[in-house]
């Protein structure tokens, strides 16, 4: 018997009368707690009962389902009908097939747990027997029993009609609602979700699985080893295809892309344009955006190949702009008209400031050629084709931005009398609804025409505007620097003009259980926290880098998150082993202080970043703990870089700090010896004295240049290649075998300073012996204290797996080289994002 106060809350059986409910909840029977996987039922069982499912426990407030039920296909495989949430009923698709009558077949369905959860058993037959004497019971019985058959099969029509990359990831967004655990954007699942068990889920191949899966890892929107969603937010807009109508989707992609461009976070935008290009038909709102991000980062040369590509190359028209733009807007809303309007101009103000932006891509894109050139000539040869460009764009909508950026390469071609009488018209703000663009060009109009204190002032009042982003500003900077020498002014002195937010790194010391009683540990948290809020607010700290280790790492990323900063967290190891061994500590027990505080900032990050996300390795704990460190300080650098600024570090230090490469003052020395910025917290507990050094082998980091011949070589080939190698590289040269049987290399350089000796070496081995080799750099700690190579190490690096499909060309390196590099080695290389992953890099030198 179950209390029938349970039956009430399920909507099928509420139409019962209290007769009815009464019989009902005689006759049925409460199971103990099922558990996730667990089968309620299979096919081929009796069906002789209907099953209510709720939750273990009251009060949840949690609308994720809470059991799945499918149909047997072919081959053993099941098709999933539909999910099940709080007081569902499953079991009643049988019954139906039955005419609701006394000779029920056996399950064509099974339902599978995917949280814990109470099952309650209600016997068919009763059901049956209600059914006959309550007539509202019976139609919706029969309403509910089609309507779920109908969602199974428009399920499956979907998922045919969108293809297998849509319906995985409508997949995967459904099951990191039931079994996920969220960082952040990253989703971590809570049991191993194989690709035998996608695959049957999807009625698709394993290979078609593992294909999807390889694409998304090498795009960083997966981990497959285990399977992690790292970027949950671009999941769940490719998920949306299968049920939204592209238009929307498209829409919500591009609010995406620009709120990370307004962020002045560059790599992310850059991957969701061009990863969501293909989808969208190749939408020119996502072309262009794609571009621009690529320009914003120095790609210059992807940009102009991204718009040549889709018809805006050099010398394109403005009336060729206009249709383009028009045409590729109307295929996206599904209009085929456009085909046979003769009026190509833009129709609407959406379409006119696209054709206008894209135009004045193509100026922006010749204007970078201006800070790249080695002569005057270069520069004005430059700005002439820039001029003209933007000239192009102006003649779309007559735009003050066009027309005041074509006065500024008209003043840099050398020709100061007509860039004045360019930039004249322009010199009030005169839009309906002042923006910051509107405001900042007035103030470059002013500029231009020499009158600097009216432009000083209005280039302040465009900062203090609402939609004054990071982005725009950094974008304004960048500006003002290329015009400096065409105005006789110091670069310096004109970027004050326009104030900008700073990227920070925050390090500091743990506040452990051990180091005090709980008194004191509080009243040290809220001292820092007051100096970190000081510190923040005098520096415009706009976005953190950190750890979060208890203690000061914490309290850096709160006092973030309260002003609205950016947090960007890095870990050495998994959240799991991180939270052990850094967080943990920092409660006695009992508490759980540190560790709810943990988990607040980690659902709040922008980005979370692990530097080793396998098991803890058994050599060198203190080495990634420094690199992580180091990791953040690369991206403070790369982030600043992009916004025309310079890091800060904060450093929350006092009271006792640990002797060790992955101390507080280890870290602001490292700093320090590159000349940048330091601020220090004072950390105002006095810690107990440390215990002497840890014994135990340690680790070091080393550069390792991996080698991948591209084309498969026979054995005479590969055996000569080896041998130019072998003669060059001597014993620094390991030998590798792909588990595509193919050979691999890699070579140890112990500093990125010995990389380009490396890359340069390779590269003549591979010319002389006629083979097409594809370079890929990383940066971890591979060496043991003695000087060997620890080759467990050495293949968790992500060069350790080559990137199908990159040029031969260029020489490509991952994020924690490209970080290592940016930190240590500041002005030797250049690194500029490739393809459409975050996490690799062309790399070349000065």
């Amino acid at each position: 018997m179950i209390d029938k106060g349970i039956l009430e809350r399920c909507s099928l059986f509420a139409t019962l009368s209290a007769d009815g409910l009464r019989e009902l909840a005689r006759v049925s029977t409460l199971s103990n707690v099922v558990h996730p996987g667990d089968v309620l039922f299979e096919i081929g069982d009796p069906s002789d009962a209907l099953f209510v499912v709720t939750r273990p426990r009251r009060g949840q407030g949690d609308d994720a389902p809470l059991a799945r039920f499918e149909f047997g296909a072919t081959a053993g495989k099941f098709i999933r009908a539909d999910h099940v949430g709080e007081f569902g009923v499953i079991g009643d698709v049988e019954l139906l097939l039955a005419g609701i009558g006394p000779n029920l077949p056996r399950r064509c369905t099974r339902a599978v747990a995917v949280t814990p959860l109470v099952v309650m058993r209600l016997p068919a037959q009763t059901v049956a027997t209600l059914s006959e004497s309550e007539h509202r019971f019976r139609r919706l019985l029969v309403r509910e029993g089609a309507r779920r058959l109908l969602d199974a099969m428009q399920v499956q029509v979907r998922r045919r009609e969108v293809g297998a990359e849509i319906a995985l990831a409508a997949l995967l967004t459904e099951a990191a609602a039931t079994q996920g655990t969220f960082h952040g954007n990253r989703v971590e699942f809570a049991r191993k979700i194989t690709q035998d068990e996608l695959a049957s889920e999807l009625a698709v191949s394993r290979r078609t699985i593992a294909m999807h899966l390889s694409e998304w890892a090498r795009a960083g929107l997966v981990t497959t080893s285990p399977l992690v969603v790292l970027d949950f937010n671009r999941l769940r807009l490719l998920a949306n295809l299968q049920d939204v109508a592209p238009a929307d989707v498209h829409q919500d992609v591009v609010g995406e892309i620009d709120h990370l461009l307004d962020a002045g976070d560059l790599l992310r935008a850059r991957t969701l344009a061009l990863s969501f290009a293909s989808h969208l038909l190749d939408a020119p709102t996502l072309v262009f955006r794609a571009a621009l991000t690529a320009a914003r980062l120095g790609a210059t040369g992807e940009a102009a190949a991204l718009l040549e590509r889709h018809g805006f190359g050099p010398g394109v028209t403005a009336a060729a702009v206009s249709h383009l733009v028009r045409a590729g807007i109307h295929r996206l809303n599904a209009t085929d008209a456009w085909d046979d309007l003769d009026d190509i101009r833009p129709s609407t103000a959406l379409e006119r400031q696209l054709a206008t932006d894209i135009a004045a891509l193509l100026g922006r894109l010749e204007k970078d050629g201006c800070r790249h050139a080695a002569t005057l000539q270069e520069t004005q040869d430059h700005a002439s084709r820039a001029a003209a460009a933007y000239a192009i764009a102006h003649d779309i909508a007559r735009s003050p931005f066009a027309a005041v950026n074509r006065a500024a390469m008209t003043l840099l071609a050398g020709d100061k009398s007509t860039a004045t009488q360019l930039a004249r018209p322009y010199l009030e703000d005169r839009s309906l609804a002042p923006s910051y663009w509107s405001a900042a060009t007035a103030a470059e109009a002013l500029l231009i025409t020499n009158e600097t204190e009216a432009a000083r002032c209005q280039f302040r009042a465009a900062s203090l505007l609402p939609d004054a982003t990071d982005g725009a500003r950094a974008s304004t900077r960048r500006q003002l620097r290329l015009l400096a020498p065409a105005l006789a002014m110091d670069p310096d002195a004109l970027v004050t003009f326009m104030p900008i937010s700073r990227p920070a790194v925050g390090v500091g010391h743990m506040i452990r259980a051990t180091d005090a009683d709980a008194a004191p540990r509080a009243d040290t948290a809220e001292r820092i926290a007051k100096g970190v809020e000081v510190a923040f607010q005098t520096h415009n700290v706009g976005s953190l880098y950190v750890s979060l280790a208890c203690g000061a790492d914490i309290v850096l990323a709160e006092a973030a998150l309260a002003r609205g900063a950016e947090l960007h967290v890095v870990m050495p190891f998994s959240i799991a082993d991180f939270r052990a061994a850094s967080v943990a500590i920092g409660d006695a027990d009992g508490e759980e202080g540190w560790n709810n505080r943990f988990d607040a900032c980690l659902a709040k990050a922008a980005t979370i970043t692990i530097l080793c996300p396998g098991d803890v390795p058994r050599l060198g704990q203190d080495w990634y703990y420094r690199q992580t460190f180091r990791h953040c300080a690369g991206r403070a650098l790369e982030r600043a870089g992009h916004l025309d600024t310079e890091p800060l570090l904060v450093s929350v230090s006092g009271g006792g700090d640990r002797s060790t490469i992955a101390s507080t003052s280890s870290g602001m020395s490292e700093w320090a010896a590159h000349g940048l910025e330091t601020v220090v917290v004072e950390f105002p507990l006095t810690r107990p004295k440390p215990a002497g050094p840890t014994a135990g082998l340690t680790v070091s980091g080393a550069a390792v240049v991996f080698l991948y011949p591209i084309n498969d070589l026979d054995r005479g080939a590969k055996d000569r290649f080896s041998d130019t190698l072998a003669v060059r590289f001597g014993d620094a040269l390991l030998v590798r075998a792909l588990k595509s049987r193919r050979t691999a290399y890699a070579i140890i350089a112990d500093t990125v300073a010995e990389v380009r000796s490396v890359v340069e070496r390779a590269r003549k081995c591979a010319a002389t012996s006629g083979v097409a080799l594809r370079i890929i750099c990383d940066h971890g700690g591979i060496r043991r204290g003695e000087g060997t190579i620890a080759h467990d190490h050495l293949t968790r690096l992500t060069g350790a797996t080559d990137v199908p499909g990159a040029p031969p060309d260029i020489t490509l390196a991952t994020a924690t080289y490209a970080m290592e590099a940016t930190f240590s080695d500041r002005k030797g290389q250049t690194l500029v994002p490739v393809g459409a992953r975050s996490d690799m890099y062309a790399l070349s030198w000065l």
